[in-house]
Order: structure tokens, then sequence, then C-alpha cells
């Protein structure tokens, strides 16, 4: 079926599902993305619903049989005749108050008719609305138990961050082979984890934001200087793009600093003294908080995910001393590696 036709044919049920899960939904905590697979499965149905011809088949179960058509009309007939034979026969004999009598009878039977009807068939409406509402609770619960099913096998959070520091090592790896270095003249590395731009995201209560695409950041100090590479992780595949490289000299790094916003987004911000600036958004804010958590804990927790703290220690140490502070970490590296080597 063409979109545009499908889309007509069905904007009143999907404009009466969207309500229905604005209502249930739309005073809580739960976000959309916890009631996609409920959205799928209803939307499913209606296609299927569709592809057998069923869509519209309440229209023909909640129609008048033919039979009861057929039994009303006879009535209404009969009681006109009989109605008719009565006038015929009384208002010669009382005009006034047969005419009166009849048009009583006629306003009151009409209002008792609408009443009666009325009634039969909210009735029979609430009694098809009941049916049709145990009918979805039912469809509702089976694709909840097919979604837990798949859902089954599903990572936790300590996997996932297991998963995260292999790409990171990975990552580390690569960074080391393409500078054609080796660890040992490597002085000190940190990572930074970005979310990339419009990338999904959701977590365990009291985890880190994870994503489903990255931006890495490594950062390597050597005797020269630093040497950064930036990627693109696509963590369902665990695969790196639109890779970046920048080197640049102690002297080079102007400022580090960490940007906070009202909402507790931090953006951290590196400055070169060529006026260049590396600006990574490592938290967007809006934490969106789950039940018996703290205003300000997931920040922190995705800070410390993000390796932030400590990528921020080794960059102000150079911002602030550049050269100096290369010598002083070899110097006291070589001091406790002298200690521990020492047999006395």
């Amino acid at each position: 079926m063409d979109r545009d036709h499908w889309l007509a044919e069905t904007e009143g049920m999907r404009r009466s599902l969207r309500d229905e899960l604005t209502e249930v939904y739309g005073e809580t905590r739960v976000g959309v993305e916890k009631i996609a697979w409920l959205i799928r499965h209803r939307a499913s149905e209606a296609s299927t619903r569709r592809r057998k011809g069923t869509l519209w088949s309440y229209r023909q179960e909640l129609a008048t049989p033919m039979w009861t058509k057929a039994r009303a009309t006879l009535g209404l007939l009969t009681l006109a005749g009989g109605g008719g034979w009565a006038a015929v026969g009384i208002v010669p004999v009382e005009p006034l108050p047969a005419i009166g009598t009849i048009l009583l009878l006629l306003i009151s039977g009409w209002i008792c008719v609408r009443t009666w009807l009325h009634i039969v068939l909210e009735r029979r409406r609430y009694a098809a609305d009941q049916a049709e509402s145990l009918s979805a609770y039912q469809g509702d619960l089976e694709a909840l138990a097919r979604w837990r099913a798949r859902l089954k096998d599903k990572p936790d959070d300590e996997e996932m961050a297991t998963w995260l520091d292999c790409d990171r090592k990975v990552l580390l790896e690569e960074a080391l082979r393409h500078y054609r270095l080796t660890m040992s003249g490597v002085i000190a590395h940190a990572f930074i984890e970005a979310p990339a731009r419009g990338s999904e995201r959701a977590r365990l209560r009291g985890g880190p934001w994870r994503y489903k695409k990255y931006q890495l950041l490594v950062f390597l100090v050597t005797q020269e200087g630093v040497r950064q590479l930036t990627v693109t992780l696509d963590f369902l595949k665990g695969t790196f793009h639109d890779r970046q490289r920048l080197n640049y000299r102690f002297e080079a790094v102007a400022s580090v600093r960490v940007k906070q916003s009202d909402d507790g987004g931090r953006d951290f911000q590196l400055a070169l003294v060529n006026g260049n600036e590396i600006s990574v958004e490592v938290n967007s804010g809006m934490e969106e908080l789950q039940q018996g958590e703290r205003p300000g804990a997931v920040s922190e927790v995705s800070l410390d995910a993000a390796g932030l703290p400590h990528t921020l220690h080794v960059l102000e140490a150079i911002a602030a001393e550049g050269r100096k502070w290369v010598d002083q970490r070899e110097l006291r590296t070589g001091n406790l590696t002298a200690a521990l080597n020492d047999p006395e």
C-alpha cells in the first residue's frame, strides 16, 4: 500500500493509540525508549490486521443483526397501525382530550425509547470495550514476554564497561603502532570518552550513561610532546571510524579547562597557543534521574567512567609546568624503580 494512503486510512487508529499511551505514561518518568517495544507491537498488530482484512472488523461485529432490524420494523408498523386505529375511534368522540392524550403518549414514548436505547447501547458498548481491552491486554502481555525473552541475555553494566575498556586498549595499540612508539617510550597516556553526536543512550540505575557510538580521544605524552588520536567508536560493532590525528609540543598547550553548564553538561576544552581549540562534550546534562538517585550522582559517575579526572590532571599539569612536569615525572619514576630494585 502507498504510504500516504496507509497514513490516511489509519489516522484515527494511530491517534487513538497515541492518546491511550500518552494518558497512561505521559505523567510518569517512563521514557519513550522503555515502551518502544509496546509501540512496535501495537503498530505491528495494526499492520497484521490490515493485511488480514480485520482492521475494521468491529464495524461488522457491532452492527445490528438483520433479524433485529426486521423485528423492530415489524413492531413499529404494528404500533403505528394499532395507534392509528385507536385514534380514529376516539378522536370523533372526545377531540381535544384525545389529541392531547395522543401527543402526550407520543412525547413520552419518544423519550422512553431514546432513554432505553441509550441504556442498551451503552451496556453493549461497555461490554465490547471490556472485551477489546482484555484482548489487547493479553496481547501486550504476550509481546512483553517475547521482548523479555529477547533481552534475557543482555549484557550488564560491568560487562559493557569491560568491552569499552577493551576498545580503549585496541585504540591505544593502534596509536602506538601508528606513531611507532612503545609503552616504555610513553611517559603517560590518558583517554576521554564522549558521546557521538546524536547517539542513542541508556543506563542502569546508579550507573553511567552507555552510548551506541562514542567519540574516543587518546593522549600519548612522550619526550617530544603530545600525540593525540581521535576516533568515532561504533560500540555495537566494535569498529573505529573518522580518525583524526594531532601532534603538539608541551609549549603549545595554552590552557585546559572544563566548562560546566547549569543543567550539568560538561565540555572539555584544550586551547593551543596558535589559537586552535579542541572541544569535546563529555556530558550533555539532563540527568533523567531514576528512583532513589540524588541530583548530580549520574554526572559524577559518567565523568569518572569517561576518564575525565585523570586526563584533566595530566593535561593541566602539562599546561601549567610544561617540560618541567615531564622531567619531574621521569625523575620520580626512576627513583621508584630504583627503590623497588634495591635489595636492601
